[in-house]
């Protein structure tokens, strides 16, 4: 741990921050900020030349304008939140396991390491809310979050997870790295990765471009802007087209002057809000209400709105079907959303798995147990739906007695989720008979003529 130690206290030194503040273990590097400085208000009105100085500024390794815009998009729009939430949750509602591959499952390899590790993160809630934190490194492009170990008790275990704001982070622009920078204005650039167990990182591949350019902030924000331009002028046509059209005439000869023309124009925008108007007897004033003028415009903004949704849902989901229903929807075409969604799903699975081996088994393995202890696999496990009806007429089909085809129990229990039985557990069916004890039929006479 002292070369550890050493380490931590050279970043924290680098990065300007104050010691520790615990009793034991090594303290967080990274500071708290002030709420005033958490982030930076875009607010309404969003222009399209706006949006593309973000996207520079983000391109040029400063992506903190375009976190905080995509983060307000998000806090703004129901329907992006709800499908960056349904591909969170789907990973956060997801149990794990500890396993080495390709193992005998009655062999006892790795047994002590395994049990050290799942011992220490089971019951451990922050852990389960860094991997929160790490099932949406898919909208920005990466997630941080800082380890806080502690050995007051001989062993080096994480007892906090600090999770890190994305717009705390950019991009060096000598090579891409990804690199800590409270200010985007600094020059100074934390290579936070060559510290050793001490950040797990996440930095997913969502669509193949340049690190700077990874995640789906860029699709999103622009698509979350059309759709409020297209609710805000929705409301505002809907404020005109349900109010009646108030309607002045007056005598030109006796209103030529251009501020009696303003006052009159004030008496017709008072009758809207209060209803109440002091008219002069040389003016008339009727109202008419509109004549179905606001069914085609609702169905323009509804359309427009409705049509970058589904492109939202696409990019986040691969699909639309578990989103909201159309007029082509079927069973088949919900099946094909579901094997999109699944992919997505296997693949984020993937990735958030790599990254906790990587950075957090390992390193509580190493720091234990040597660097040359063995180190679990953790892994989220994804539980395919299976017809279990089908799937056993299937294998009765397939290795029945009349079938020379032999397949491994151990993969028939895996399909249907069920453990392998121990010695001393209560198990449900027979057993299959040992062909050595089963004795051979004896083949009958021949019946008589």
């Amino acid at each position: 741990m002292g070369i550890f130690n050493s380490l931590a206290n050279g970043l924290r030194s680098a990065l300007g921050l104050e010691k520790a503040a615990r009793s034991s273990g090594v303290a967080s590097v990274v500071t708290d900020l002030p709420l005033w400085n958490q982030f930076t208000r875009i607010g309404g009105g969003v222009t399209p030349a706006q949006v593309s100085t973000f996207i520079r500024l983000a391109d040029d390794g400063r992506p903190d304008r375009l976190i905080d815009l995509a983060n307000e998009s998000r806090q703004k729009d129901g329907h992006l939140h709800g499908i960056l939430q349904s591909r969170e949750l789907a990973v956060q509602g997801l149990d794990w396991e500890l396993f080495f591959p390709d193992q005998d499952p009655e062999s006892t390899y790795g047994e002590r390491q395994k049990k050290f590790v799942e011992g220490a993160l089971r019951t451990n809630e922050p852990f389960h809310r860094m991997l929160a934190h790490m099932s949406g490194a898919f909208y920005p492009g990466f997630a941080v979050s800082e380890i806080l170990w502690d050995s007051s008790t001989g062993q080096s275990l994480p007892r906090d997870f600090k999770n890190i704001d994305a717009r705390r982070f950019g991009f060096r622009r000598s090579d891409g790295r990804l690199i800590f920078r409270d200010d985007p204005a600094s020059p100074k650039e934390i290579d936070f990765k060559s510290v050793p167990n001490k950040f797990v990182c996440s930095q997913p591949r969502i669509n193949g471009d340049v690190e700077v350019r990874e995640g789906l902030m860029r699709p999103l924000v622009w698509a979350a802007m059309f759709r409020n331009w297209s609710l805000a002028d929705w409301l505002k046509l809907g404020e005109i087209a349900w109010k009646p059209q108030r309607i002045a005439t007056y005598d030109r000869t006796q209103f030529a002057e251009e501020k009696d023309v303003n006052d009159l124009i004030s008496i017709l925008r008072a009758l809207t809000s209060n209803g109440v108007a002091a008219i002069p007897n040389t003016v008339e004033i009727g109202t008419e209400w509109p004549q179905g003028s606001g069914g085609q415009g609702k169905g323009n903004h509804e359309s427009l709105r409705d049509h970058v949704g589904r492109d939202m849902s696409k990019a986040v989901l691969g699909q639309t079907e578990t989103t909201e229903a159309s007029a082509s929807s079927g069973y088949a075409q919900a099946k094909v959303g579901e094997r999109k969604e699944d992919m997505i799903l296997k693949s984020d699975v993937r990735n958030l798995s790599m990254v906790v081996t990587r950075d957090v088994i390992a390193p509580m393995v190493a720091l234990n147990f040597g660097d040359t202890a063995p180190i679990p696999y953790f892994r989220l496990i994804v539980k395919d739906n299976v017809n279990l009806k089908a799937f056993a007429e299937g294998i009765d089909k397939l290795a029945g007695p009349n079938v020379r085809l032999r397949l491994a129990a151990n993969w028939v229990r895996k399909q249907v989720g069920a453990p392998t039985p121990k010695d001393d557990e209560e198990v449900v069916g027979v057993e299959p008979p040992d062909p050595e004890t089963v004795p051979e039929a004896t083949p009958k006479e021949p019946a008589e003529e």
